[in-house]
């Protein structure tokens, strides 16, 4: 069960967080308010609302979000790893053409 009727993580601050809103009844005219934000960078999560952590419909949200920062992060390292496997200590290119 959720304390909230709705959470959404589809909004990116200025800062590099995604931003996890939620609504406590489903009145259009409620103002949302940021439950936790998750850093782009690593996926760490800082809870601005302790409920979330405990929630269902917010863990879902925040999971979803960190899955794929995380994904994002391992396909960025293959791809950096691959890219200085086709060099040699002095910055030769060695891989195919």
């Amino acid at each position: 069960m959720s304390y909230w009727s709705q959470v959404n993580n589809e909004f990116f601050d200025h800062d590099g967080f995604v931003c996890i809103d939620a609504w406590e009844t489903e009145d259009d005219n409620e103002e949302g308010k940021v439950i936790a934000k998750i850093d782009i960078t690593n996926g760490n999560v800082t809870y601005l609302d302790e409920r979330a952590k405990n929630d269902s419909l917010a863990k879902e949200n925040i999971n979803e979000v960190v899955t794929r920062i995380k994904t994002f992060l391992g396909l960025q390292t293959i791809a950096t790893a691959k890219f200085l496997s086709e060099y040699d200590d002095d910055r030769n290119f060695i891989g195919e053409d």
